[in-house]
């Protein structure tokens, strides 16, 4: 399943988009051209990083001009909130209860504890996407961690924490994305999370 197909699922839900390692701003960049192209509803969007403040070496620049972007080309309003996800993130989300929340990490243990803060705050619906490309830059707690050792960490950790907390999810067809739908639980204890082989009742191709 692909990225504008699952964002389908929250166009009646109200709430802005929350970039949660902004970067550069690629996935925002790619919200805002689906915006433009009415693949999805029009939302307010929140850059959120470290950028140069706290140690970070991000410069906000990127942000500044996808704020200035989005504004003139869809006169959409973007917040740019600087700060640590252990420290700031839960209030950000607690305040903007965002519909769809984007997460791209250098470190497990920052995207497990953005996991966290997230899930536990939005609302029911809410769609909450994992980047998982696999790569050096993510870096495990430890040299030895069983998470830095394998092929995707990041998609094992979000196995593990969709298990913890009895949710399914939806990998994407290339193993870009991962997604968590709140209040999409498992059907029982026993079910499995769902992942790259879909439950046959819902009848969803992953292409």
């Amino acid at each position: 399943m692909e990225l504008h197909t699952i964002l389908k699922n929250v166009d009646n839900l109200d709430g802005p988009i929350l970039d949660i390692g902004f970067g550069k701003g690629k996935f925002s960049d790619l919200m805002l051209n689906y915006i433009l192209s009415n693949t999805i509803r029009p939302r307010k969007f929140i850059a959120f990083d470290t950028f140069n403040k706290y140690e970070g070496n991000t410069h906000p620049r990127w942000a500044i001009d996808f704020k200035n972007n989005a504004l003139n080309k869809a006169n959409l309003e973007t917040t740019i909130e600087f700060g640590l996800v252990d420290e700031h993130l839960e209030s950000v989300v607690r305040s903007a209860k965002p519909a769809i929340t984007f997460i791209s990490l250098p470190e497990l243990d920052l995207i497990k504890s953005a996991l966290k803060k997230t899930f536990n705050k939005v609302n029911k619906g809410s769609i909450i996407i994992v980047d998982t490309k696999w790569g050096p830059e993510v870096k495990g707690q430890d040299t030895f961690d069983m998470f830095a050792i394998e092929k995707n960490s990041v998609l094992s950790l979000v196995e593990k924490f969709c298990t913890d907390n009895s949710s399914n999810y939806i990998v994407a067809s290339k193993q870009n994305y991962a997604y968590i739908v709140k209040g999409d639980m498992f059907k029982s204890k026993l079910a499995s999370p769902v992942s790259n082989k879909i439950k046959r009742e819902r009848s969803v191709n992953l292409t």
